[in-house]
């Protein structure tokens, strides 16, 4: 199935960076999926778990409390920027950096590190349709 995760409206849940060669960020992000209904195709939007590692992650910024609203994302990989939609699941290998920018207290949170897998991690749980293809 195609999805995409947005950075906005999604919620940073935790920040595991304890180990020198692997952390993890878990999000309940907005995801946008196609669906086949009658031969049509169709996108719905939910909340979906999703767990992000980075190898040898590195974060500026206090770590905010959480949970924390994201207000707007962006992540580069090996130098090309994608604002707002990642492929979910999505592979990388080289140089990551990823700036969320929170809702509440914390402006902006850095991180940066070499690799990263994006994966669902438990059940979409439907909230609406959406009028428009992300997709596109």
């Amino acid at each position: 199935m195609n999805s995409l995760m947005e950075w906005h409206d999604s919620d940073l849940i935790a920040i595991d960076a304890a180990l020198a060669t692997q952390g993890e960020i878990l999000l309940d992000a907005y995801v946008y999926r196609k669906v086949e209904e009658a031969g049509d195709t169709a996108v719905e939007g939910g909340i979906q778990r999703v767990r992000i590692n980075v190898p040898f992650m590195r974060f500026e910024h206090p770590v905010p409390e959480v949970p924390s609203l994201i207000g707007h994302g962006v992540l580069v990989l090996g130098g090309v920027e994608h604002n707002h939609l990642v492929q979910l699941p999505m592979r990388f290998e080289g140089k990551v950096r990823l700036t969320l920018t929170m809702r509440d207290h914390i402006p902006e949170l850095l991180f940066s590190g070499t690799g990263m897998t994006v994966e669902a991690d438990g059940e979409f749980r439907f909230v609406e349709m959406v009028s428009f293809d992300p997709f596109n």
